[in-house]
C-alpha cells in the first residue's frame, strides 16, 4: 500500500489540510494553503472561522475551483480571481436570499403541478 502524507497550516483558528498520495514539494502544498487562507481573508473579511465558510460554500466552492485544476495549483493570484469570481457583498447576499427563495419555491410549485396531472 502506498503512502499518504498529510500537510497543515493554522490560520484563524482554522486547519488547512493538504493530503497526497505522492510525494510533492512540501513548501508548494504550504504556500497553496497560505494563498487560500489569504484569499478567504480578502473575500470574507477576517478572522476566517467555519460559519462563514459555511455561509459563503458557494463562493468558496468557485475559489477551489478556480485556484486548484485537478489537484495542481492554477490561479493563486488575488486580483485574478476577483475578476473571475465577485466577492460577496451585503447587496449580493440580500439578492440572493430573496431571489433564492422565490426559484426554490417557484420550481417546487411547478413540480407539485406537474405530479397532479399524471
Amino acid at each position: 500500500m502506498g503512502s499518504t502524507y498529510i500537510i497543515s497550516s493554522f490560520r484563524d483558528s482554522l486547519i488547512f489540510l493538504c493530503t497526497t498520495a505522492t510525494e510533492h514539494p512540501p513548501l508548494l502544498c504550504i504556500e497553496f494553503l497560505h494563498r487560500l487562507a489569504s484569499t478567504f481573508s480578502d473575500y470574507f473579511g477576517t478572522p476566517v472561522d467555519d460559519e462563514l465558510i459555511k455561509e459563503n460554500f458557494s463562493t468558496v466552492y468557485m475559489l477551489l475551483e478556480e485556484m486548484n485544476d485537478y489537484g495542481n495549483p492554477l490561479t493563486t493570484e488575488p486580483n485574478a480571481l476577483q475578476s473571475m469570481i465577485i466577492p460577496p457583498t451585503v447587496l449580493g447576499k440580500i439578492q440572493q436570499v430573496i431571489s433564492g427563495t422565490n426559484n426554490v419555491k417557484e420550481r417546487y410549485k411547478a413540480e407539485q403541478e406537474r405530479s397532479d396531472e399524471f
